[in-house]
């Protein structure tokens, strides 16, 4: 959109789920919700946004997950890449053959924590995901544990080993065909920002991959004002606002000592709340 306002809107499950051979995902609540029952939800959501909002607002919505569980694997992954799939067409052409493009999109999404599940289960979840659309996911994960560089230029060579992942695997996780990177970048030490700095680099010149493609930065500020203060005003603080989450992920990738990361295009920030119905604008 040339004009207007552009952005995200996450809407996250706990977990994928199956009840039966049902497909879906649990609520943070606990509660299964299947993904017909999703997708019945979301055009309501859809259909009331287009009909309401301002016409130069445009929105990309994020279905998204954790990899947490027994379910992240291949076949939980193609169902939620079916349901995406599903309500891009209803999009384009709903039962009245009514077009909403103009104004609306949907994504899939991964909160994918290194911590939490092994990396063969994320990368089947992947799998199984992009084999069922073309319509990519956002990676809202971490980086936990990987290396970096840090802004006295001393290295710090931790490895995010406990479930086998590699710096690759975690690369493709995140900036592999079909997903982009919105990562995880809570620390006001700005060592997340030099973590994906150095894992962008890394990967480039020991696999020649493509540099990493940033859309932007995830934060959780909103979220530790509502729940803990989330160590603030320490050494380990994980409150950047959205503002300082964008900057110090684009001051890492742009440091003028070393072009290979430079990415001066990184259009968003958004920011985790649970609060359901806040809405964080910031860039």
């Amino acid at each position: 959109m040339q004009n207007g306002f552009n952005g995200y809107i996450f809407l996250q499950f706990w977990k994928p789920a199956q009840s039966g051979s049902l497909f879906g995902a649990l609520t943070y609540r606990g509660t299964f919700v299947s993904t017909a029952s999703i997708q019945a939800l979301l055009k309501c959501y859809i259909s009331a946004f287009y009909s309401t909002s301002p016409s130069q607002v445009y929105i990309s919505i994020i279905l998204g997950l954790s990899n947490e569980g027994s379910y992240v694997d291949s076949a939980d992954g193609q169902a939620w890449g079916n349901l995406v799939e599903a309500l891009d067409s209803w999009i384009q052409c709903d039962e009245y053959c009514q077009n909403r493009g103009d104004k609306v999109a949907v994504l899939g999404g991964i909160d994918n924590e290194i911590a939490i599940n092994p990396a063969n289960k994320s990368l089947d979840w992947r799998s199984g995901y992009v084999y069922s659309t073309g319509i990519a996911y956002i990676y809202y994960g971490d980086c936990t544990d990987c290396p970096y560089v840090d802004a006295s230029g001393v290295f710090h060579n931790t490895l995010p080993s406990q479930w086998g992942w590699t710096l690759q695997q975690i690369y493709t996780m995140a900036s592999g065909e079909g997903s982009i990177a919105m990562p995880q970048i809570y620390r006001r030490d700005n060592k997340n920002a030099f973590q994906w700095d150095y894992l962008t680099l890394t990967t480039r010149i020991a696999n020649y991959y493509p540099p990493m493609a940033f859309a932007g930065s995830t934060t959780e500020w909103d979220a530790c004002l509502e729940v803990d203060n989330c160590f603030s005003g320490t050494s380990n603080a994980i409150d950047n606002t959205p503002e300082m989450g964008w900057e110090s992920l684009y001051g890492a990738l742009n440091d003028p000592s070393d072009p290979r990361t430079f990415q001066n295009n990184i259009p968003f920030s958004t920011d985790m709340s649970w609060d359901h119905m806040k809405v964080s604008v910031s860039r």
